[in-house]
């Protein structure tokens, strides 16, 4: 049985940060921008994101040039160019980050955050399980839920328990992000849904609570609306997929936890967008 150390005390640490984006020199969250430059504990370094291009023979050079396999063409059946470029830049960041030798922070360059709540959330990982994931965006919701949370004094993390947050800030650790990686290559879906699945990657997923990103509200999305296939049998079945993932995510989180033998039920505020 797999049981988890509890974590340590809180002392001063250097998180190991990846932020995409397609302008190293002009991010889009001046917040991230003040990070990037002037924080001493947060050690991040640039990760290129798939550029913009108007065809798809284009735009595949762009990912030939990140070292990425190309796409599959039944991804373009559901995606756009936009969205397989956000699937393909995280895929990049995740390379570098199941290299490394710990815990890596993956955001994109519109990540907005205060700077001294994301410090406090980070102080501990070393308790995390080997294949960890750690959501850090999410939005407010008033009033509060049951959640599943760590036995410990440390109350920052809780299960997560549905498909409600984004992919402007995560954490991952070696193993989760070769998961991830190997998940996302065909990958049909948008990343966040990637993400937030883990029928699809199997690891497990962790909430920070509460969620300490936002994606800056100056900005605008990068993503255009995949395409979807139109009638009634075809919104039926991605409501049975829909309804599958969340099923699975359920069973496979408590499942964890079980096995994990560190989780009780308590109340924590809890947000979602």
């Amino acid at each position: 049985m797999m049981m988890l150390a509890e974590p340590t005390t809180s002392r001063p640490i250097t998180t190991k940060a990846l932020i995409i984006t397609n302008s190293p020199e002009r991010l889009r969250s001046t917040i991230l921008l003040e990070a990037h430059t002037n924080i001493d504990w947060f050690c991040s370094s640039i990760c290129p994101g798939i550029p913009r291009r108007n065809t798809r023979e284009l735009f595949e050079q762009e990912i030939v040039k990140a070292n990425l396999p190309i796409p599959p063409d039944h991804v373009y059946e559901t995606l756009s160019l936009s969205e397989v470029g956000c699937i393909y830049a995280h895929l990049g960041a995740l390379t570098i980050a199941a290299q490394s030798d710990g815990p890596t922070l993956i955001l994109e360059d519109d990540a907005e955050f205060q700077p001294e709540n994301l410090r406090q959330i980070l102080q501990d990982l070393e308790w995390l399980p080997e294949d960890a994931i750690v959501k850090l965006e999410g939005y407010d919701k008033e009033g509060s839920r049951m959640v599943l949370g760590p036995k410990s004094t440390n109350a920052n993390f809780a299960l997560s328990m549905r498909p409600s947050n984004g992919s402007a800030g995560y954490v991952v650790t070696p193993l989760s992000a070769s998961r991830l990686l190997q998940a996302g290559i065909g990958n049909c879906h948008p990343y966040d849904m990637l993400l937030n699945d883990p029928k699809q990657h199997g690891c497990f997923l962790l909430d920070a609570i509460p969620f300490p990103i936002r994606q800056a509200s100056e900005t605008e999305s990068t993503i255009s609306r995949g395409r979807k296939k139109r009638g009634l049998i075809n919104r039926l079945i991605r409501h049975k997929e829909k309804l599958d993932r969340r099923l699975a995510r359920y069973s496979l989180q408590i499942l964890r936890a079980k096995e994990a033998g560190f989780f009780r039920i308590r109340f924590a505020k809890f947000y979602e967008n």
